[in-house]
């Protein structure tokens, strides 16, 4: 029998699983009431020969049996004599000793009759196992089960994925299952993907965590992209289930934190992997993106605003919550916070607590702010109410004040060089390193005073209020707050300038030539367009150090590339190059691509990425007609080099593209048909044999039959290819089980249309309950 974990539940989720299982027990209808003053009544149903019972439910989960039996002994009897009912059944999460049980019988009579009548977590658990639609609608509780949790883990384990199931419980039990939920699974189970997209705050990430426990739940393999979709490539497995998952996959803070997506052809890449996904039996694909990014991206991108990806999205905003909901979310956030009683008093006074719901400025992610009590100043924790007031009213105007006023020079040192480090953070030996030359760099130059271990402390202060640390990755613990750091960066010349100077990681310099390129008005641009000086004393360093670690897997020892890959540096340069129209930015190019050339061999050639840099270096004659050429030269005894490794998929793709890169020889073109026609003859039966079912060998068939043409002028004949593919049918025909969500139809249990003001008061006086 699968063991449930309670403590995921608020004591009103508790009522309604109550009132689930015991009207699927006993098959009739029990009426429910209003949370809050409860005068002993929680559930209640009559029969006309038994008369009236009523059920009592106590969520005693965190203050355990000696504490509920007291409330019985001192309160709860007295209720319950003034009601005087035929029956009353007892249901508490507690687990219940036989003596616990006996004592409450006592304490209880004579309204309980029996043992039976007292239903403890045991007791819970037994008729969850026998009512297994009433566990898949209490969807906390059923996907934080034991067996639940074991295939969760088991599979992000097995995925090898950088994915926060230990945060699991935190995030489900303060999740409510808003209908964005249903209509986002909709939009899934026709389509395979969705983009939710939305204002910042609004709960994107949050709905597209939920949807990703939901199919590990269910045996999908979790897949999460960092920051390209080839990451996604690389580890699609046809036949498998898998869950990809894109989190702001155009930026999080400007469509030019993706502004390679044009350069690299990544808007294309992304639509195409959709579309792949779409035509798997297997595999869904769940992206984020803020709304008015995406407006923009589809003014930069024709691809973007002509395909079918974001015509498939599902934009999450304000309307999407409910009073209700909205009520929901902040009940869920303070019942499960570090509050103190008095902070919870004070919001219940005047009827303060209908100002926080209605406010025009209330977002799911100010809400989780405000119920955390260690982020509370300490000169406003006397008046909680007045806080809550400042943050709905300036949210904009929160880090500001904490930046400035509530961590030390250590802690924003740490913050700069935190966002230089990209989008999702990075581990934390490269962010100390990072931080000891800044701070170094500003004790010698800004003639700043830094004290010893500094790191540790400004590490420990931020924690929980600005960063979060998951293992040993550190990332800023919400967008808005990266995006902050992003302005005080682009605002302050010295700071880029400091950073540039101290870099430890060429990452550094790509993340700010990023941030410079979009924001053109800002003083950070004037830094990369006079300040080459700068980058000529730094950038040698910084290519000898940045590019590869040690890393040890099983029996293993191999090098590996940190943070930035070498097509993503060689691409910064180039670009810089043709900014400045610098030909000492083209030598740092030729070092960096016969760099690229040495570590080949542990380094995965992404062709595509190759060629599109290519194609960009042919359509600049400056480039070309200064020393580019022989950068120009190197790549392309580099791209021939890898050929051997191309795969159907490269090779379909570069079918359409070789002839147009630049210094195109007949040499070349000898070299590729030899090699192509090697693939044909060996690698190609390879892949075949290695398909695994047939979804993979649909994907190649359709591979092959691009190559047809090119095989044909080479004189190769594919029809012993696609006999062979015909047999591999007939090995892997299979039939595929589709994925059913059907118990989810109606797993918003008990949904309410709207509520009044006094329920919500209502509501939240239970709450106080807590404190008692």
């Amino acid at each position: 029998m699968a063991k449930y974990n309670f403590n995921v539940l608020s004591f009103q989720d508790f009522e309604d699983l109550v009132r689930d299982l015991l009207q699927a027990k006993l098959g009739i209808d029990i009426e429910a009431f209003a949370t809050g003053s409860d005068k002993g009544v929680d559930l209640r149903f009559t029969i006309l020969k038994d008369g009236e019972t009523v059920i009592q439910c106590k969520h005693y989960i965190k203050s355990g049996p000696r504490k509920l039996i007291n409330n019985l002994r001192n309160k709860e009897i007295q209720k319950v004599i003034k009601l005087k009912p035929n029956n009353y059944i007892l249901v508490t999460s507690c687990d219940l000793s036989v003596n616990n049980k006996d004592e409450i019988l006592e304490i209880m009579q004579p309204f309980i009759k029996n043992s039976s009548d007292i239903i403890a977590q045991k007791d819970l658990e037994n008729l969850l196992s026998q009512h297994s639609e009433v566990e898949k609608i209490h969807y906390k509780l059923w996907i934080t089960s034991t067996s639940v949790m074991e295939r969760i883990i088991h599979n992000a384990e097995y995925s090898q994925t950088e994915f926060l199931v230990e945060e699991i419980e935190n995030k489900i039990k303060m999740f409510v299952k808003t209908p964005a939920f249903k209509e986002a699974i909709n939009k899934l189970e026709e389509y395979n993907f969705v983009v939710i997209s939305g204002i910042p705050g609004i709960g994107k990430t949050k709905l597209a965590e939920m949807l990703i426990y939901l199919h590990m739940s269910m045996g999908y393999q979790p897949v999460i992209i960092q920051s390209n979709i080839s990451e996604g490539k690389n580890l699609f497995r046809k036949g498998k289930r898998q869950i990809f998952y894109f989190d702001d996959f155009l930026g999080q803070t400007f469509f030019g934190d993706r502004k390679e997506y044009l350069g690299q052809n990544q808007d294309s890449e992304v639509e195409i992997f959709a579309s792949m996904i779409r035509k798997s039996k297997n595999s869904r694909f769940i992206l984020t993106a803020r709304e008015h990014i995406i407006q923009s991206a589809r003014q930069e991108s024709e691809k973007l605003d002509s395909g079918e990806l974001l015509e498939n999205r599902y934009i999450l905003n304000l309307e999407n919550y409910s009073k209700f909901h909205r009520a929901q979310i902040l009940f869920n956030h303070l019942y499960f916070s570090d509050l103190p009683g008095k902070c919870i008093e004070s919001i219940l006074e005047n009827g303060f607590i209908l100002e926080i719901i209605k406010h025009k400025n209330y977002n799911p992610r100010l809400i989780e702010y405000l119920a955390s009590y260690r982020r509370i100043p300490n000169d406003m924790k006397s008046d909680y109410c007045a806080y809550i007031q400042k943050l709905l009213n300036h949210p904009e105007k929160l880090w500001l004040h904490a930046y400035y006023n509530q961590i030390s020079f250590a802690a924003r040192h740490l913050l700069l060089v935190l966002y230089t480090m990209g989008p999702n953070g990075g581990n934390e030996v490269t962010l100390k390193v990072m931080f000891n030359s800044f701070n170094s760099y500003i004790k010698k130059h800004r003639n700043k005073i830094v004290e010893p271990n500094e790191y540790r402390k400004a590490l420990k202060s931020l924690e929980g209020g600005f960063i979060i640390i998951n293992k040993n990755n550190i990332d800023f613990i919400s967008p808005s707050i990266r995006e902050f750091v992003a302005t005080i960066i682009r605002k302050d010349e010295n700071v880029a300038e400091d950073i540039i100077h101290s870099a430890t990681n060429i990452k550094q310099l790509i993340v700010l030539w990023q941030l410079a390129n979009a924001n053109s008005d800002t003083e950070l641009v004037d830094i990369f367009k006079t300040k080459e000086d700068v980058f000529k004393k730094v950038l040698p360093h910084l290519l000898d150090v940045s590019f590869e670690i040690w890393n040890c897997s099983g029996s293993w020892i191999e090098k590996e590339l940190i943070n930035s890959s070498y097509i993503e540096v060689l691409r910064f340069i180039v670009q810089c190059a043709i900014k400045h129209q610098s030909k000492y930015f083209l030598k740092i190019g030729i070092q960096v691509t016969k760099r690229l050339r040495w570590c080949s061999k542990i380094s995965y050639v992404y062709f595509s990425d190759y060629v599109n840099l290519l194609h960009e270096i042919a359509e600049n004659d400056w480039l070309l007609h200064s020393c580019g050429k022989e950068l120009c030269s190197l790549m392309m005894e580099f791209f021939i080099e890898q050929l051997e490794y191309a795969n159907s998929k490269d090779w379909a793709n570069l079918i359409k593209k070789y002839r147009k890169l630049p210094l195109w020889t007949e040499s070349d073109e000898d070299k590729l048909l030899n090699i192509f026609g090697q693939y044909c003859d060996s690698s190609l039966y390879n892949e075949i044999e290695n398909c695994s079912n047939i979804d993979e060998l649909d994907e190649l068939r359709r591979s092959i039959d691009e190559l047809e043409v090119m095989a044909n002028y080479c004189g190769h004949d594919l029809d012993e290819s696609y006999a062979i593919i015909e047999t591999r049918y007939e090995e892997l025909y299979e039939e595929y089980e589709s994925d059913n969500f059907d118990h989810y139809e109606n797993s918003v249990s008990h949904n309410v249309v709207d509520i009044s003001d006094d329920e919500i008061i209502d509501m939240f006086s239970s709450l106080l309950e807590n404190y008692k």
